[in-house]
């Protein structure tokens, strides 16, 4: 059973269309060296969506066993979620939101 998730999402506003975009890299476990890695690629999205999209992704991949079990275990202290966002470059966001799984 995993004990940390770190979410590390890089945004971009298109200030054209006022959309905003982002891609995360999040990981899990990161001081154990049992961690894995994941992507969320570039998509559109604001506020927590990041947040919301990365549990999403970790309970299809098997990670955590649900969405919801990943919020009552964080609201438990059984499980620690980091959430960083930071604004940046479009291109550099495309970039970070590269390849879907990193490390099996």
């Amino acid at each position: 059973m995993i004990k940390t998730i770190n979410i590390d999402t890089l945004t971009w506003f298109d200030k054209n269309n006022g959309v905003t975009y982002f891609s995360s890299l999040i990981t899990t476990d990161i001081n154990t060296g049992k961690g894995k890695q994941y992507r969320l690629p570039f998509q559109s999205g604001y506020g927590s969506h990041d947040y919301y999209e990365a549990l999403r992704l970790l309970a299809d991949k098997g990670v955590v066993r649900s969405y919801n079990s990943a919020f009552k275990r964080n609201r438990k202290g059984t499980l620690t979620i980091h959430n960083t966002q930071r604004p940046a470059l479009k291109r550099e966001v495309i970039a970070h939101g590269k390849d879907s799984i990193l490390t099996n």
